[in-house]
């Protein structure tokens, strides 16, 4: 049997849960960015895991297959300024039962973006939507949190992506559960633990 691999859609979640590049210079149109805010409120050396998996059906052969992924991403804020946060990322995928090489990546989640860059990788969300969100209690493996469910749509490459996410502040990086929906791929990404330096 052919082995097809969606892994790449795993980073749609990653992408949208973290920064990943530093803000152009657009001082009229620059808004603060939610996931440097939550990072910031805590100490260099704070970890968090996320674990998650993705589903995607598939024809083969007049059979209709669903492969699913899973992933955990591991992130220590390595350095705080007023400008960034960076942060030392590390990913690993599973498909039927084999693991992918482990990612190491440094991720720059900058302080401002500009609304223009909110569709490109990594830019996370327009942070007015918070203000209009409704908040529930949500419970992931990590605990219970009070969080602020947004909605929005991004570009990624030629896909569009559906997410709905629970933010709060009072976790690193903001993102306690992320729903993600594109081209028949479905994914889930929630706080498994959280280590407070």
């Amino acid at each position: 049997m052919k082995r097809i691999h969606v892994t790449p859609f795993l980073l749609i979640p990653f992408l949208v849960l973290c920064g990943a590049v530093e803000p152009a210079t657009k001082p009229a149109a620059a808004i603060e960015n939610p996931q440097y805010k939550a990072w910031a409120k805590f100490k260099v050396g704070t970890t968090i895991v996320a674990r998650g998996a993705s589903t995607r059906t598939v024809e083969e052969g007049g059979e209709k297959l669903q492969l699913k992924t899973t992933v955990e991403i591991q992130q220590t804020l390595l350095q705080l300024t007023p400008d960034k946060a960076v942060i030392d990322t590390m990913t690993k995928t599973n498909q039927d039962g084999k693991e992918a090489p482990m990612s190491l990546r440094k991720v720059v989640v900058p302080r401002v973006v500009t609304k223009d860059e909110l569709d490109e990788a990594g830019k996370g969300f327009d942070p007015a939507l918070l203000k209009h969100a409704t908040e529930e209690t949500v419970t992931v493996p990590a605990g219970k949190f009070k969080a602020k469910i947004v909605e929005f749509e991004k570009r990624q490459g030629t896909a569009n992506v559906k997410v709905k996410s629970w933010f709060s502040f009072d976790v690193p990086g903001g993102t306690v559960k992320q729903e993600s929906e594109s081209g028949g791929a479905k994914s889930t990404l929630e706080l498994a633990s959280i280590e407070k330096k």
